[in-house]
């Protein structure tokens, strides 16, 4: 049978090759029109979604043992400090990344607070690791530089006393702080129990944290450079904030909350996300946002019945074509009669042919799609490739073949077309 199909194939392909390939190619732009449309709709609504979006802040982690009070187990203290010692997810590095990003990008960055963590800073508590032996700082980026944070208008409504830091002060590196409202014991009993003794006194590794107590002249010593305290914050953390120019280049850097001025679209996540895990690979976690990554079933169902009317029109065009061509071979209709076939079996070499057709044409027009066209769109149509996975081209794939060939066998059981292979 298969042999007789093989040279049926080919018998049509001499005799009428023209409409053969034109059948093919018919085909080949139904399924792309299908799966395009299918991912189309899928982009509209996911851009309707996008516009109710209103997040504007983005979390990057960049310290693997940052969240170790909801780690387990195997961040034992020595995993952990060995983790820091090796790691080398350092300042310079992170705000080279940072310059690098898109100039429309960075005019629509408002700021940037970046968590900081000095070497050496490794509690054997976890907790105390994670939320009191860290610091903060603010800055911006302008024309890919690290610029004054500009947050002295936002910073009145969190400063308990004093002032904010000066745009010369940020930007010349003068060594001034903002401590935290709560005292370093407030803040650890706070976030981790009571370290202390009934005397009051540190016990464990709290101690590691009391060196970022106030000294005796009110200054403070960070990372072995002292700092002026010009202000209190209205906040919990236990090392006080510094201009960000202070820091040396080879501290640590834990985590970035980057704030957009509007809502952050998918682009500016995946241009953010790819540019710091090419750099740091599994170190980094881009946290995920609310942004439009699937449809609801309502929609699913929408999209379903939108392709399936273009199936339907499609295919039927196709089907039509074909019917052309089985109209072409009457003649080789007639001698397969006369070497013995019935028309039964005539008709079901004549829908073998036609699947063998739909099933190339269909598997050449998804891969051409998937491999060339999807590529280019998606450049501008940025939640298409969203709308694909292997199991939504066979439901498509399926559903356009069980539409083409259901009007096939409508048509061959036809009385027209039962008069041409029957009454030979």
């Amino acid at each position: 049978m298969f042999k007789i199909l093989f040279l049926s194939i080919k018998q049509l392909l001499k005799n009428n090759k023209s409409i053969v390939l034109i059948t093919v190619f018919g085909i080949i732009i139904s399924i792309i029109l299908v799966v395009f449309s299918y991912g189309f709709t899928y982009y509209l609504e996911a851009k309707t979604q996008e516009e109710t979006f209103t997040e504007e802040y983005l979390r990057i982690s960049l310290y693997s043992t940052y969240n170790a009070l909801f780690a387990d187990k195997e961040w034992s203290y020595d995993n952990r400090k060995k983790a820091i010692d090796n790691e080398l997810v350092k300042k310079k590095d992170v705000l080279d990344i940072l310059c690098q990003f898109p100039a429309e990008m960075q005019d629509r960055i408002e700021y940037v607070e970046m968590g900081v963590k000095f070497k050496g800073d490794v509690a054997e508590d976890n907790m105390i690791d994670s939320a009191i032996l860290h610091s903060r700082t603010f800055f911006r980026i302008q024309d890919s530089r690290i610029v004054s944070s500009n947050l002295s208008g936002i910073a009145k409504s969190l400063l308990t006393d004093g002032r904010y830091f000066t745009k010369e002060e940020e930007d010349e590196g003068s060594l001034v702080c903002i401590d935290c409202r709560y005292s370093l014991k407030s803040v650890s009993k706070f976030y981790i129990g009571n370290y202390y003794d009934e005397n009051g006194n540190p016990v464990k590794d709290i101690k590691l944290a009391e060196k970022y107590l106030k000294t005796k002249n009110g200054t403070y010593i960070i990372d072995g450079k002292e700092y002026r305290c010009i202000g209190s914050f209205n906040g919990t953390f236990s090392i006080p904030i510094v201009p960000v120019s202070t820091l040396d280049n080879n501290v640590y850097i834990t985590e970035l909350f980057i704030k957009f001025s509007n809502p952050i679209v998918r682009n500016d996540y995946e241009t953010i996300s790819n540019m710091f895990q090419k750099k740091y690979g599994d170190i980094v976690t881009v946290f995920p946002l609310n942004i439009p990554e699937a449809v609801t079933a309502r929609f699913s169902n929408t999209l379903l019945v939108i392709c399936l009317l273009i199936a339907f029109l499609s295919g039927s065009i196709t089907a039509f074509i074909y019917q052309y061509l089985l109209q072409r071979s009457s003649r080789t209709f007639r001698i397969y009669r006369l070497c013995g076939m019935s028309a039964e079996q005539v008709r079901l070499l004549c829908f073998a042919e036609f699947i063998s057709l739909q099933v190339f044409s269909v598997l050449i027009g998804l891969l051409g799609y998937h491999f060339i066209i999807m590529p280019i769109l998606d450049k501008s149509l940025v939640y298409l490739s969203d709308a694909y996975n292997p199991a939504n081209y066979i439901k498509l794939a399926a559903l356009y073949l069980a539409i083409s060939l259901s009007i096939v066998i409508f048509m061959m059981n036809s009385e027209e077309m039962r008069n041409t292979w029957v009454n030979m």
